[in-house]
């Protein structure tokens, strides 16, 4: 063969590569004569550019190719591009890769439009009858690779695949073509399983003929057996003999990882359990004292008036019926309580409800320091989640601005708002407080575990932590913080209902 002329490889299609001697790595672009809609594929770098636009030359006028093919991103596919567009000069010249390739193919300075496979269904049809599939080949050998299949000529332009290193190069395989198939593959597929895969689909096609980017053109006869060899390749990952035990070895240290953080998360589950726990114990202390102060004065005035001669019937009712309703509410403050503590499932839950249910907690605290609570929420908002992980992921961030207020020196009134936003896939709670703010040194460390700005004794610094890990438990939830202007707002994001 003369290597210095382009060969017929299939009718209208053929090599337009370069052959240099002792060159292990011979790379071949190809090209499709189709008339205005001739195709180029894998043109090379610029070692073989001029060979390459020599060769198309004496087939066709180079405004003919309306398409230059490109399976990858490497050099060696498309390095000559930039400079192969130029000398083509059309306007409607198209790239057509696929669009994870693209954001690479960019940075060689390439003008072109693009032909994109994704937007295309991964079909390129020309007016004169020309039908090309692509068959995307994942990660062989890199994440965006892909073949393409002349379904006219049952051709496959493999790229990469089934490529050769060989020093005594043959234009086409023999049956000894596995040996040299081997060598390439072994360095260039990332694994076995990934590469079969490829294989896989390439075995549904009905090939008359393979034109690979490097090593030499297979035919029919030889293209079954060679990939039942390929099927067995110890190729990339399988190659490394420690690969095994270093793979086991890694994975016992994941799961001791794994554990371990575990074993982390359970200690400060436990803590925050506690110091809700003690928040808990601190709210029933304060609505307790209120109605514990009344029952005892009722109790001693009854004593007094008794000590006198001055109880009658009708006071002793009266204080009888008022020392009930006392502790008639302070039963219910412990049901509320018990109640605001019960472990709950994931489920549509009513998010004013959740937002009442913290209010009467608290409520009797915001009111000793002066703080306003302003609530504004739609009554029918429903949001997907867990009914007490929600309740007391807004009781950590309302306790949290309650005790931003202890030591707020401004002037400005004291409020905390509870309010919701909505967009087409979520509803947003904000928990909205004007306490001075967060400085900008700190917000991003607020959700660490036990970072807090706190007094020794007043935080433990895992409140925002456990919030946190409670609200984004639940797919499509997420909270964030802002704080601009000594104003802080808490937003947490629940999915749709």
């Amino acid at each position: 063969m003369d290597f210095n002329r382009p060969i017929e490889i299939s009718k209208g299609v053929f090599w337009v590569g370069e052959y240099i001697e002792n060159d292990p790595f011979q790379c071949y672009p190809y090209l499709i004569v189709n008339g205005d809609e001739s195709m180029l594929i894998d043109p090379g770098s610029m070692l073989e550019a001029k060979a390459v636009v020599k060769k198309v030359k004496e087939l066709i006028s180079l405004k003919q190719i309306k398409y230059i093919i490109l399976h990858h991103q490497d050099p060696d596919v498309g390095a000559a591009v930039p400079a192969i567009e130029k000398v083509i000069d059309r306007e409607d010249l198209q790239i057509v890769t696929r669009s994870s390739v693209r954001i690479f193919l960019r940075h060689y300075g390439i003008k072109s439009k693009y032909y994109e496979l994704e937007k295309n269904n991964y079909k390129l049809k020309t007016s004169s009858g020309l039908i090309l599939k692509f068959i995307t080949t994942p990660y062989c050998h890199t994440p965006g690779s892909y073949i393409t299949y002349l379904l006219n000529n049952k051709l496959l332009f493999s790229s990469d695949i089934f490529g050769g290193l060989e020093t005594s190069w043959k234009f086409y395989a023999d049956e000894d073509y596995f040996e040299d198939a081997k060598k390439f593959h072994e360095l260039y597929m990332p694994s076995r399983d990934i590469f079969n895969y490829t294989l896989q689909k390439i075995e549904k096609l009905d090939i008359n003929l393979i034109a690979p980017q490097h090593g030499s053109l297979i035919k029919k006869e030889f293209i079954k057996p060679l990939i039942e060899k390929m099927k067995d390749l110890e190729c990339g990952l399988h190659v490394e003999k420690t690969y095994h035990a270093k793979l086991v070895d890694t994975v016992k240290k994941l799961e001791e990882e794994i554990k371990e953080n575990q074993k982390k998360d359970r200690l400060l589950m436990e803590q925050s359990k506690l110091a809700q726990m003690g928040e808990m114990m601190n709210m029933i202390a304060h609505q307790w004292r209120q109605p514990l102060n009344v029952v005892a004065a009722s109790a001693l005035n009854l004593s007094l008036l008794n000590s006198i001669g001055a109880l009658d019937d009708e006071e002793l009712e009266k204080t009888t019926s008022f020392i009930q309703e006392q502790v008639q509410k302070m039963s219910e403050t412990i049901n509320d309580f018990m109640e605001f503590n019960k472990e709950t499932a994931q489920d549509e839950i009513m998010l004013s409800e959740s937002v009442n249910n913290v209010q009467k907690m608290i409520v009797s605290q915001l009111i000793n320091r002066s703080i306003k609570l302003e609530v504004d929420l739609d009554n029918s908002i429903k949001v997907f989640h867990n009914k007490t992980s929600v309740e007391h992921s807004i009781m950590n961030i309302v306790g949290n601005a309650r005790d931003a207020y202890d030591d707020y020196e401004g002037d400005k009134e004291k409020v905390i708002k509870v309010y919701t936003k909505e967009d087409e896939t979520h509803i947003s709670l904000f928990i909205e407080d004007n306490a001075g703010g967060i400085p900008k040194d700190i917000i991003n460390k607020i959700f660490n575990p036990y970072f807090t700005t706190k007094e020794q004794g007043k935080g433990t610094g895992i409140g925002l932590y456990m919030t946190k890990k409670m609200i984004e438990e639940v797919e499509g939830s997420s909270i964030s913080v802002e704080s601009e202007n000594g104003k802080t707002v808490f937003q947490i994001k629940f999915k749709k209902v």
